[in-house]
């Protein structure tokens, strides 16, 4: 049953990160299309604080510690999520 756990442990970790990725993802393209924002640190603050933000509700919410203080790749699957759209789109500012 402990390898199970553990299992359980790291297969809940990296589905987590990769919907922290994903809603990431969301926050920048409602940036773009509702905002109009173009400048890569505006959308990378909206993505940023769309995934995390939303995982830190949901775990106050289920009464744990919020996962971005307790995993270090927590907060690298939300970079992650946004160098992958930034790297898949050209029209992009640089500041």
């Amino acid at each position: 049953e402990h390898s199970f756990q553990k299992l359980h442990a790291a297969v809940f970790l990296y589905m987590d990160a990769i919907g922290l990725g994903a809603f990431t993802v969301v926050g920048v393209q409602k940036a773009i299309t509702l905002y109009g924002f173009k400048h890569i640190f505006l959308l990378f603050t909206t993505g940023f604080l769309t995934g995390v933000g939303g995982g830190i509700m949901r775990d106050i919410f289920a009464g744990e510690i919020p996962g971005i203080f307790i995993k270090h790749f927590y907060a690298c699957a939300s970079v992650i999520g946004y160098v992958l759209f930034f790297g898949s789109r050209s029209e992009l500012e640089l500041p």
